[in-house]
């Protein structure tokens, strides 16, 4: 799959992208940088994905005398924030076996604001918890989400930054193929350094989150 237009990456970095064999060779750098940029940003994968269900412990909560806070991090991102649940009970059998009486919402099933306890950033995939005590609780979140393809394998609605990031790694890969770079071709460094950037601006590194302890499916 792609996250940039192999044409208008063709006639950006100077590869004619009419001539079959340098298309086909852009098409393969692209789809290694989408699963060069999966891992390195920590999203695993950026396919569609339908009942995701990732299941939190949370030892303790930061804030003591305030108001207490958490923030999950989902083992997948660009969750959709349409329905998705999110609810908790004091052990993990409750929530698998969807047994109402013994597990709590989370999210503003009332409809008044008031009832809602989270804050969600889907493309990140992060819901921050505020307002419940959920020390030794266990969190359920159901979600679905991924990007959509629009057409030959193109992801659609592919956000600015990410498509930057794809050229950037693909200039990277096809920069290592000798038929269409010269010995003495660009000076990788600025690429470098541009990706670098976006991976540290935009990739799922949160070290102060709770992860999953487990999730279904598991990846």
């Amino acid at each position: 799959m792609h996250l940039l237009n192999i044409m208008e990456f063709g006639y950006k970095v100077g590869v004619d992208p009419t001539v079959t064999d340098f298309y086909e060779s852009m098409a393969a750098a692209s789809r290694a940088a989408t699963e060069t940029l999966a891992t390195r940003m920590r999203y695993v994968s950026f396919e569609r994905y339908t009942q995701r269900k990732d299941y939190f412990q949370l030892p303790r909560m930061f804030g003591g005398a305030l108001m207490p806070h958490a923030t999950l991090l989902l083992s997948r991102g660009f969750a959709d924030t349409t329905g998705m649940t999110v609810r908790y009970a004091s052990n993990m059998r409750a929530l698998r076996n969807g047994d109402a009486a013994t597990y709590f919402n989370l999210m503003d099933l009332q409809g008044d604001g008031q009832s809602d306890h989270t804050l969600i950033n889907g493309a990140v995939g992060t819901v921050y918890v505020e307002g419940v005590e959920l020390s030794e609780q266990w969190v359920e979140v159901a979600y679905t989400g991924g990007l959509y393809v629009a057409s030959d394998d193109l992801y659609e609605n592919v956000p600015g930054w990410l498509s930057e990031a794809a050229m950037a790694q693909a200039s990277i890969n096809l920069m290592q193929n000798r038929a269409l770079t010269p010995e003495n071709g660009p000076d990788l460094v600025p690429i470098q350094r541009q990706l670098a950037d976006l991976i540290a601006g935009h990739g799922r590194f949160l070290p102060q989150a709770v992860r999953p302890v487990a999730s279904s499916p598991e990846r």
